[in-house]
């Protein structure tokens, strides 16, 4: 049995994805669980079931926060919103990718906001620098002791290897600098810079 809006589900997913009033509102809100399942999960040949799953969230007042859900909660399965599984996939690339302050601002006050994989990083980046602990961590998000450590020394390496970029790519420019100098300096009909003060211009 597959969880949509058909009757009080669970949120789907693992991450909280706070309001979900919206639920009996919508047009499948109250189907028979097997006839949902049949509709709005088919199988990839099963045409008909499709295009009724597409017609049915096509006029569904709540189309558009079914599909926030769905990016909300990396729902890949199934249909959404009237989009199938592949056709949501661009959108799930785009939603992995979000990075909206607001959302980190309300996760670290303790909202239950679901986080796109960027969002999840930055609070992890955050946590680091205010050198929390694992437990601490773990405990907003809400993940094991182990993953959650496992997640903190991944960040590290990758905050340790742009602070590394960072460096090279300032030694570089500050060479390039140098070279750029020195080619003007030795650049044909270039005045040779003069190393005696002229005491009658100087005042």
């Amino acid at each position: 049995m597959h969880y949509i809006t058909t009757h009080e589900a669970p949120a789907i997913g693992l991450r909280g994805a706070g309001d979900h009033s919206w639920y009996d509102r919508a047009l499948c809100y109250g189907m028979d669980i097997e006839e949902a399942d049949q509709i709005f999960f088919p199988e990839a040949s099963a045409t008909e079931d499709i295009e009724r799953a597409k017609m049915i969230c096509g006029h569904c007042p709540v189309r558009q926060e079914c599909f926030n859900a769905a990016m909300d909660t990396e729902s890949r399965t199934g249909i959404r919103a009237g989009l199938t599984e592949s056709e949501r996939k661009k959108y799930h690339a785009k939603a992995a990718k979000r990075l909206d302050y607001q959302r980190i601002e309300a996760f670290f006050r303790g909202r239950d906001v679901a986080l796109s994989a960027t969002e999840r990083d930055h609070v992890i980046r955050r946590a680091i620098r205010l050198e929390w602990s694992v437990e601490r961590l773990g405990k907003l998000l809400r993940t094991t002791h182990d993953y959650t450590r496992r997640l903190m020394n991944d960040q590290r390496k990758e905050m340790a290897k742009e602070k590394e970029n960072k460096r090279k790519k300032k030694a570089a420019k500050g060479r390039k600098a140098v070279l750029t100098h020195a080619e003007v300096v030795a650049a044909p009909g270039a005045p040779a810079p003069s190393l005696i003060l002229d005491l009658r211009t100087a005042a």
